[in-house]
């Protein structure tokens, strides 16, 4: 049904908008992924849920992935839980490029403490840049 029907729209939407879009599939994304990846947008928004790995290979460098930190969980984590989880999902997926990590949600729920927010960013920094170039001189 999705193909037939929810695909259809989706793309027709995206072909329609002026710029570039990111699609957030809400639900798991990753049976999906590799027609997503040719819906014509330039990223995917995928949640927890999702295995990183396998929706990177369905992704084939076709479209940038961002995930996978969840927000509301975020409320309840401590800060060294935050970086934990953001040094695995970069780990996990930042080959290859095309991954940005990100909260799961556009937003980020008021009650996350600021300690948990500071811990994402100082991962990313810490964690998830890319060489480049190891990547120039790869080419």
């Amino acid at each position: 049904m999705f193909t037939d029907y929810a695909f259809l729209v989706i793309q027709q939407t995206i072909r329609e908008l002026d710029g570039m879009v990111g699609y957030e599939a809400v639900g798991r994304a990753e049976p999906f992924v590799d027609l997503l990846a040719d819906s014509g947008a330039v990223a995917l928004l995928i949640g927890e849920e999702d295995n990183l790995t396998l929706c990177k290979k369905k992704a084939m460098s076709k479209v940038a992935l961002i995930a996978n930190i969840n927000n509301m969980k975020m409320r309840r984590w401590s800060s060294a839980r935050v970086e934990l989880q953001s040094k695995l999902a970069i780990s996990e997926a930042k080959d290859g490029y095309g991954f940005i990590l990100a909260n799961q949600d556009p937003e980020i729920p008021f009650d996350v403490p600021i300690e948990n927010i500071d811990a994402l960013i100082r991962s990313i920094e810490k964690y998830g840049r890319y060489d480049l170039a190891a990547s120039v001189t790869a080419a």
